[in-house]
């Protein structure tokens, strides 16, 4: 079996991180990212498993590869990097690295929501200009404040958690509604939709970026909203309208917001985001943790050992397996 990371990753330090797959494959590791779709080809066409970071399998990819039958991403959101329905088709599994990174992700949530709240990064760019000013940087405090979670999955939780220990109330909104037990247990409070975003001073995107909700946040959204609350997206970019965003940062109908995540990434030079002084951005690093990384690795390689042995494990396209 031949084993290849075509792209760029902080995953592995060295090759002894994947021994356990030396053991039973051959193991080809690149460090850096492809130029083109033709480069990845080449680096991949004899391979069997594919590693993946942001390298994007297409269909035109899986055609070129024939000997491909098995690709994993290293993170959740594979479904922006794989053609799903072309892997499908053509009996490849396809898996992710779920769970790896929920404590990193719900602590740079609450990170980038305190940054605006107290208005730390501000504060921190005047003061390296010897900028010595304490009125125009009042903030505002956590306590006692409404933090609406949109999607309570495992990262939902988490924030959950951290925001119940900072005295918040925590409202939740999700397709899927937690049982009575699960309420007591997280000490949250389901709201509809539209009721959430007009009660929450802090919103917390934590949705799944399907079709679904693709630009669940928009126009409309943002008008809803209070005119105090502080807007927090560390799911990913395409939920949003970058657009409606910009204007009710600009038109200051929302006191501000802290981003990780983008429509477009890496987010391009001279955006308006850029321009914007209520917002935080950082470039896609929530996860991005010693722990979370090690974490990641290992959930890539027990799938690999997992397809090696014949059994499935965090496979997302199970039509696969049911042939």
């Amino acid at each position: 079996m031949k084993i290849v990371f075509p792209d760029e990753t902080a995953c592995i330090k060295s090759l002894d991180d994947i021994k356990s797959l030396q053991r039973f494959a051959e193991c080809t590791v690149y460090e850096t990212n492809p130029k083109n779709g033709e480069e990845l080809i080449t680096r991949i066409d004899d391979a069997e498993v594919v590693i993946i970071n942001l390298s994007k399998i297409t269909a035109r990819i899986m055609r070129k590869c024939e000997k491909l039958k098995f690709v994993c991403f290293l993170g959740i959101g594979v479904w922006t990097y794989v053609d799903i329905e072309e892997a499908t088709r053509r009996g490849i599994w396809v898996t992710n690295t779920p769970n790896y990174a929920g404590s990193s992700v719900a602590e740079h949530t609450i990170g980038l929501l305190l940054s605006i709240a107290r208005k730390i990064t501000q504060a921190d760019a005047e003061l390296r200009r010897d900028i010595w000013e304490q009125k125009q940087l009042e903030g505002v405090e956590l306590y006692e404040k409404t933090l609406g979670i949109i999607g309570l999955g495992s990262i939902g939780k988490k924030v959950a958690q951290i925001g119940n220990s900072l005295g918040m109330k925590i409202l939740y909104y999700d397709i899927i509604r937690l049982s009575a037990e699960e309420v007591h247990k997280h000490k949250v409070e389901f709201r509809k939709f539209d009721d959430l975003l007009q009660e929450s001073d802090f919103i917390s995107i934590h949705a799944a970026p399907t079709k679904e909700n693709y630009h669940m946040i928009d126009f409309p959204e943002f008008e809803k909203m209070k005119k105090t609350a502080i807007f927090i997206n560390t799911a990913r970019g395409e939920i949003v309208n970058t657009q409606a965003l910009c204007e009710a940062l600009r038109k200051k109908e929302i006191r501000g917001a802290g981003l990780d995540v983008f429509e477009e990434e890496p987010l391009p030079p001279n955006h308006p985001l850029k321009n914007l002084t209520n917002v935080v951005i950082t470039p896609h690093i929530a996860y991005n943790s010693e722990e979370a990384i090690e974490r990641m690795l290992q959930a890539a390689i027990d799938n690999v050992e997992a397809f090696a042995k014949g059994s499935p494990l965090n496979v997302v396209n199970e039509e696969v397996l049911r042939g």
